[in-house]
């Protein structure tokens, strides 16, 4: 899943001014995997392999694919670098 946050550097606190809604860390794209909700930037996680139309990290992938006796690469659609 993809979730746009507020990633706001407090460029007004820092003596610089505001460019407000055009900011690009205003609406940054964040990654999260669909089956357990980590952010796609943690540990383990920084890519996910969309799967059956979701969003997985590699732990997910790899635990889906030993629960089924199939090869990750045979579950994988595609891939998200983030």
């Amino acid at each position: 899943m993809v979730a746009y946050e507020n990633h706001c550097a407090g460029c007004d606190i820092l003596g610089m001014s505001c460019i407000g809604a055009s900011c690009v860390n205003r609406r940054v794209p964040v990654f999260y995997c669909d089956r357990v909700g980590c952010p796609a930037h943690t540990e383990g996680a920084e890519r996910l392999f969309i799967v059956a139309g979701m969003h997985l990290c590699l732990d997910c992938l790899m635990d889906i694919s030993e629960r089924n006796g199939i090869d990750p690469e045979d579950l994988i659609e595609s891939e998200v670098e983030v």
